[in-house]
């Protein structure tokens, strides 16, 4: 999946409300099976640096000259280890998994944060924030003043609904 696509995922129609809502758990599943198999893979990348670390290690103390370490120390093992092509092969495999694993992770809450969005989206429809205004035929057009007005006691009531949106988490 490439970033454009991710981009397009998280898109919302506001005017397709009831499509959103009906995709999103669909797009929960398929990320949240995407961040479990990032997990495994990762998982698996680390028990195979593991193996090789353990592998070479073992060699290192019984040729220690074929690797160029003066002794089978520790810290020496460790140093003629991490040089070997094979491990860094493998720990550069952990690194891809771990950013991989970070971008499905990204993912995942980025519906969250969908899902948040949806939820606004809906209390905002519920509220008519997108119906068609009523013409006033009989007073004449709004003025300035009162349209301020109306703005203003809408945005007082978004924020109200926010603020005990946070109360409730």
């Amino acid at each position: 999946m490439t970033f454009d696509d991710t981009c397009r995922d998280f898109g919302i129609d506001p005017l397709r409300l009831e499509e959103e809502w009906t995709r999103h758990p669909q797009r929960v599943y398929t990320a949240a099976m995407r961040a479990a198999t990032a997990e495994m893979e990762h998982e698996q990348a680390k028990k195979k640096l593991k193996l090789i670390g353990a592998r070479l290690a073992m060699d290192i103390r019984l040729r220690p000259s074929h690797y160029e370490a003066l002794k089978s120390t520790d810290a020496a093992v460790q140093e003629a280890m991490i040089v070997q092509p094979e491990y860094q092969e493998a720990e550069a495999e952990v690194i891809a998994k771990q950013y991989a694993l970070n971008d499905v992770r990204a993912s995942v809450e980025s519906l969250e944060h969908t899902k948040r969005a949806l939820t606004m989206l809906v209390e905002l429809w519920i509220k008519e924030y997108y119906s068609n205004p009523q013409q006033r035929t009989q007073l004449g057009p709004m003025s300035d003043v009162e349209k301020s007005a109306i703005r203003t006691s809408g945005q007082r009531r978004m924020a109200e609904a926010r603020e005990g949106d946070n109360v409730a988490e």
